[in-house]
């Protein structure tokens, strides 16, 4: 490993988020890294600012439970993040890298959509990698690259496996790997539980176990099934405040 490439996201999903930043620390002492913002850590200088309420609830419990056992050089940290960046290399080609798109971290860029096509016309580089939507993908337009390596945590596919990805560069280009590492996936779902995490996040953190447990994302089926009740019954949606009786109908309807 020459250097490691962060693409945001770090916290708010999983327990013990003190130990997450230990490891982000260490890491940056060790190798040369490059980190962007994601759309959680927004989630925390929001709540730091006090433009996100302060309460135990499935739309914003986890975040709470971040803020409350992080420091303010945490926050300092991620304000610090760019929501993307170039990154040069020695003889290959730079890359630019980024949470969502370039353009806004919660906005969804994968092939064949138009925040993607938009990427391509305005970056500079030939590549471009970014996350976000938890989803292996790869795309090739016009001679530019997009690469999403997918989540380390709590992600769909196989159940104890964390995926990554790795770059090499040959002759001058560079080559894509899509790679996976296990992990004790049922230790970190429990840590939820032994953590508080679970009383703080309530649906939230249950969607967060199940989705370790069985490689299914139950977090995203929980959230958009709990916003289309919500819709239905006429509610106006505030990002991450929605009603908790939608969170616990859409629990009970996914089984959770």
């Amino acid at each position: 490993v020459d250097q490691i490439l962060f693409l945001g996201d770090y916290l708010t999903d999983c327990a013990c988020p003190e130990k997450t930043m230990m490891y982000l620390y260490a890491l940056r002492e060790s190798y040369p890294c490059f980190f962007v913002r994601g759309n959680r850590e927004e989630y925390l200088l929001q709540m730091q600012a006090g433009e996100l309420p302060k309460r135990r609830c499935s739309s914003a419990g986890s975040v709470l439970y971040t803020y409350e056992r992080i420091t303010g050089k945490d926050l300092d940290f991620f304000n610090k993040m760019p929501i993307a960046r170039q990154v040069t290399f020695q003889d290959l080609p730079p890359v630019a890298i980024c949470h969502g798109s370039p353009f806004a971290t919660r906005e969804h860029m994968y092939p064949g959509t138009e925040s993607l096509s938009k990427a391509f016309s305005v970056l500079k580089t030939d590549v471009v990698i970014a996350g976000h939507n938890h989803h292996r993908s790869y795309a090739l337009e016009n001679g530019k690259e997009y690469f999403n390596p997918d989540s380390v945590a709590a992600i769909p596919g196989t159940p104890g496996f964390a995926r990554y990805g790795w770059l090499t560069g040959e002759n001058g280009k560079w080559r894509f790997s899509f790679r996976s590492a296990a992990f004790d996936n049922k230790a970190a779902a429990d840590e939820i539980r032994q953590s508080g995490l679970q009383d703080y996040a309530n649906v939230y953190a249950k969607a967060v176990q199940k989705s370790l447990l069985t490689g299914k994302n139950f977090v995203f089926d929980t959230a958009v099934l709990a916003h289309k009740l919500a819709m239905k019954a006429g509610e106006t949606i505030i990002p991450l405040q929605l009603p908790e009786i939608y969170w616990e109908a859409a629990a009970q309807q996914l089984n959770l």
